[in-house]
């Protein structure tokens, strides 16, 4: 937290005079990967690269729009039953290892998120991360961005339950583990699958749109509101 007290963090700070301590939500649930850090790049890179070499052609933009949001083992399952084929029994540590190496040189946090997190904890407003990525991705990810020690150890991954998104056991999970009624949890999301999964656990959704992978269209059909910077999300929790 010292790290960001003491950064000018607000892009705006007009947008300051829009908050207040009255909440409209107890609990704000945020994806990892697309909204706090730009990983998509990364990740959807090396992923359409490996799939294209199993036999299913696909560029970066193609792999995102057919994938975002979901475990690498669901994934594998369509990948599978598409081509019709076994993968390799290491193709998933062959995946993990290609991204944890480049994630950990490359990544950085999504612009003007780190503002919305000083905001909330200045309020001591009760936030998390629930995430389709494994925690060790996570710890590259939020370590490598600073953000880490602002989520630790409220930070909860699909591992953790029997089904990923859009299924809305990891939403129900960790607002069950924050002791907030899903109700009273707001979830911020870039991916149709988590809008999806929101809804399906009775929370409201904000879907950001803001980055290289444009998914407006499917977050607004799942039912997500929808904003393209993250200066705009302060407005929808304490409005």
């Amino acid at each position: 937290m010292d790290r960001l007290a003491q950064r000018s963090l607000w892009p705006d700070t007009t947008v300051l005079c829009i908050l207040d301590v009255n909440a409209r939500y107890d609990l704000i649930i945020f994806d990892c990967d697309g909204v706090l850090v730009d990983s998509e790049p990364v990740t959807n890179r090396v992923l359409a690269r490996m799939v294209s070499q199993a036999g299913w052609p696909m560029d970066m933009m193609q792999c995102a729009a057919q994938f975002n949001g979901r475990t690498i083992k669901s994934c594998m399952s369509e990948i599978e039953a598409k081509l019709q084929i076994s993968l390799p029994s290491d193709w998933e540590d062959e995946y993990r290892a290609q991204i944890h190496v480049l994630l950990a040189e490359q990544v950085e946090a999504v612009p003007g998120v780190e503002a919305v997190l000083a905001q909330l904890a200045k309020q001591n407003h009760p936030f998390c991360v629930a995430s389709s990525a494994p925690v060790d991705k996570m710890q590259i990810t939020l370590g490598r961005t600073g953000l880490w020690s602002l989520f630790a150890p409220h930070i909860y991954s699909a591992t953790m339950v029997d089904n990923g998104k859009p299924a809305p056991d990891l939403f129900l999970h960790a607002a069950q583990a924050q002791g907030v009624e899903p109700a009273r949890c707001l979830v911020i999301e870039d991916a149709e699958a988590g809008a999806l999964a929101a809804k399906a656990a009775g929370m409201d959704c904000v879907g950001y749109a803001g980055g290289l992978f444009d998914h407006r269209d499917k977050l607004r059909g799942a039912g997500a509101k929808l904003i393209t910077a993250m200066v705009q999300l302060p407005a929808l929790i304490w409005t």
